[in-house]
């Protein structure tokens, strides 16, 4: 395992690239969110994977992430978040909390052109909507 405290957020994040292409490498993107996307504290790194399909449904996509994870190899452990490119379109369509989260903290470390435009889409929804984060991280909708 990588020590992560000697690696700058650049080298993490080219790990984290790196390590997710060898497992799927026809990702469509890979973002990384939550706090470390924040450049806030953080105890583990939240990681957004679309690929175009997945044959498991969520519940039983465990060993894809087990793999990312042991490709990664950092000493922090990664939340990965394994979707389908039509999952992933879906949850921003909805407006879903997290895919909210995702939107404004988001940063793409790969893209073919579908996570780039998902986020600024719904960043602009956000503003337009006034819908504010809470002090919670949740979500208030006028």
């Amino acid at each position: 395992m990588t020590e992560i405290t000697r690696l700058t957020r650049t080298q993490i994040e080219a790990a984290i690239r790196a390590g997710v292409l060898r497992v799927f490498p026809r990702a469509t993107s890979i973002a990384v969110f939550g706090s470390f996307a924040r450049r806030g504290a953080y105890h583990d790194i939240d990681v957004l994977v679309i690929v175009p399909r997945l044959a498991q449904p969520p519940a039983q996509r465990a060993q894809h992430i087990l793999a990312i994870s042991g490709e990664v190899a950092l000493a922090c452990p990664l939340d990965v978040l394994l979707i389908s490119e039509q999952e992933c379109r879906d949850n921003f369509a909805a407006h879903v909390p997290l895919f909210l989260s995702i939107a404004c903290d988001g940063r793409a470390l790969y893209d073919t052109g579908l996570i780039r435009p998902l986020i600024a889409r719904t960043r602009r929804y956000i503003r337009a909507q006034r819908i504010q984060r809470t002090d919670r991280g949740g979500w208030q909708f006028p």
